[in-house]
This record gives structure tokens, sequence and C-alpha cells, in this order.
């Protein structure tokens, strides 16, 4: 049972911080359905005639029915042979592709943009600032009472003065990071928001208090905190390319070489920086540090920073995962990042980013190859998500 927040103030007016290609023709964006989303829920569905996307190795099956029975795929298999059950709810797949829900790894979403998300493809998010109602959100989701993607919350932010954002944690005595830490357990936390003005010796108390109840810390790298500490020190992952920035070349690379070393992610939120530092200088370079982090093989989280009135919720995942590309990482690669790599991320590896037996039925269903044409994702034909099936693409007959 998840552990509730204690009575707190009203909502506060939801924020967020700010810190922070494909080749070849692209189809036409498909015409999608206008209004609120309507799930057609079944306890059994099948897909036919669908080209199976698997994030693992890039390939693509030929054309599979897949079986999906109490929000579980159960089978994947020729759509030519495979048995559609009795009574079960089909959704012609048309030759399409098949991906596992997309997965954006940083957001501050407000109720209003749920649904977007799951226009978009996202079938779960990394919220990455709690505020008192998230959890009211939260179970709307889960009980199907608002159409959005699965929330994995982390903390408001622990920080020292000034205060940039509401529900902000100070802390500015090491002495009190414990009955903190207990505190933000016991409103049903298990990963703590670190932000960027705590000093070394708070951070360091954090940490402690953190890992004795078993708890994980990831966010900013704390001004006064030095990179190779906070890697060290354990911290899940760091956003914002935090520190790498500004190092020499050989700093550099012995940063990125820790990174790989003890497994720390990166979530670098690429494409809102661009548009809030307007300086291609500074692209260039974060650009060059996510490629120095994927050739030493550290791990790579995509995220938008959306909810913030900067970056489009939803769509731009795919302005995220073009950034990435436009780096030098093959597309396959960023697809998996999206999914696959995400819900390891999540501590969801064989639960949820696979089309194959066993899986949760996280699903998105796209009118051409998301591995050739990065576009197509921003408008998905449709989303399973359980036993819902959200059609999005606007019937023009």
């Amino acid at each position: 049972m998840r552990l509730r927040p204690a009575a707190s103030p009203a909502l506060f007016l939801v924020f967020m911080l700010a810190c922070s290609s494909d080749s070849g023709t692209t189809p036409g964006p498909i015409d999608q359905v206008d209004g609120p989303l309507v799930a057609d829920v079944a306890p059994v569905r099948a897909l036919t005639n669908v080209r199976v996307v698997d994030p693992t190795d890039g390939s693509i099956t030929a054309p599979r029915t897949v079986i999906v029975a109490d929000g579980r795929i159960v089978t994947v298999g020729p759509a030519s042979t495979t048995a559609i059950p009795e009574g079960a709810s089909v959704v012609d797949g048309a030759g399409r592709w098949l991906t596992p829900g997309l997965i954006d790894m940083h957001v501050h979403m407000r109720a209003g943009e749920a649904e977007s998300y799951v226009r978009a493809g996202i079938t779960r998010v990394r919220h990455m600032w709690g505020y008192p109602t998230l959890w009211t959100l939260i179970d709307e989701i889960e009980r199907g009472d608002r159409v959005g993607p699965a929330i994995h919350p982390l903390s408001s932010g622990i920080d020292a003065p000034p205060v940039y954002w509401p529900v902000t944690q100070l802390l500015t005595d090491p002495a009190l990071a414990d009955s903190l830490v207990a505190e933000l357990a016991g409103r049903g936390y298990t990963e703590l928001k670190i932000y960027q003005d705590l000093s070394r010796e708070v951070y360091d108390a954090v940490v402690a208090a953190a890992r004795a109840r078993g708890l994980t810390w990831a966010g900013h790298k704390p001004s006064r905190v030095p990179l190779g500490h906070v890697i060290a020190s354990g911290q899940r992952s760091i956003e914002h390319l935090g520190g790498y920035l500004g190092l020499s070349a050989s700093a550099l690379s012995d940063a990125v070489q820790e990174t790989a070393r003890r497994g720390t992610w990166n979530a670098p939120t690429l494409a809102i920086q661009d548009r809030l530092q307007n300086s291609p200088a500074r692209a260039d370079e974060r650009r060059r540090i996510v490629k120095a982090l994927f050739d030493a093989g550290a791990p790579l989280l995509v995220g938008t920073d959306s909810g913030i009135d900067v970056t489009a919720p939803g769509t731009s995942l795919v302005d995220e995962m073009a950034e990435f590309v436009r780096a030098g990482i093959p597309l396959a690669h960023v697809v998996r990042m999206a999914t696959i790599d995400a819900a390891r991320y999540l501590g969801l590896e064989g639960e949820v980013g696979r089309v194959a037996p066993g899986y949760r039925a996280d699903l998105a269903l796209f009118a051409a190859n998301p591995l050739e044409h990065l576009e197509v994702m921003r408008t998905p034909v449709g989303v399973v998500m359980g036993d819902r099936w959200f059609a999005l693409e606007a019937d023009t007959r």
C-alpha cells in the first residue's frame, strides 16, 4: 500500500523548473481525433497485422498478432496463424508498427496536460518535483478517471535558500537531514529530488539519511558539490548535464569515464536548454558531451522538462530525441533509451519496454517505421494502456 501525504495546503500553482533527424522522407502526420480521449475497455484484445519493433536490438518482425489479456501481453505470434480468442476486441493494425509505450524521464506535469502525453504515445513519466496533490492526480489516472500516463514521482526539491519553486524543502543544517528525509519517505516518495544550492555537508547528510532508509536520490548537481563527489555518492541521475559543461577536454574525459564506471544516469534535457539559452556554441557542447557519454557506455535518459511552458507536453519528446540524433546517436538507440532503458531506471525491466509475452500492455501504434522516421512518433495511430485502447487517428471515411 502506498502511503499518502499528510494533510497539506491547497494545490500550489504548478510550476516547474528550468535548469535547466532522421533522414529520408518523413510521412505526413495523421489526422488525430478531436475532443477528450475515450478508452475502449476490453479484458481481452487482439492487435492484428502489426509489425513489432523490438528496441533491444532494433529488429522489426513480419506481421504479427498481439494478444493482451488482463492488461498483459500473453501472445505475440504470426498474423496468419495466431488464433484470436473468442470475444476478444480486435484492432486491425493494417501493417503498422507497434512499439512499447514511450517514457518521458523528466517532466513537471499539470493535471490538465496529462492527456497530451498519451496522445504522443507516452505511457509513463518520471515526475521531477512532487507537490501536495500530485498523489490525487496519480490516483485519478490509476483508477481511469483521468486519461494520462503512469507517474513515477520524486519528492519536491531539497535545497538551500533562496527558494526558486513552491514546496521547496529548505535544509541548511545537516543535523535536520534525517528528519526531513523521514518525512518525505512517510509521504510515499522513494526517490529524493536534489536541487542546486545545497552545501556539501548537507548533501552528504541527505545521502546518508536516504541510504539508511533504502531511498534513492537524483536531480541537479549542487553548485557547491564537486561533480566527482556527486557521482561517487551514488546519485542515480544528474539532470541538465550539471557539472559537465565548461570542463577541459581531459577533465571531461575523466568525468565521462567515471560516470560510465559508476553507472550514473544523465538526463540532458537538450531541447529545452537550447530554447532557454539560445546559444549554438553551448548547444554543440552539450551534444558533444552526450555523444561522449554514449560512446563511453554511460546510461542516458530522454526527458523534456515539460510543464514549465517552454516545451510542449507530449510531443516535445520527439524534439529531445531529435537532439540525441543530432549528437550522433543512432535513432534505434534513442528509441531504446526512451523505452527499455527508461524502464530499467524505473525498476520495471521485464515489465515494460518491450512488446513480448509477460510484459504489461504499454504500447503505441505508429503509421510508419519509427526507426526510420522519427517525426511519425509525434502522432501515434493508437495507444494501449492495460485493458484500454485509445484510438488516436480520426475516422476520415
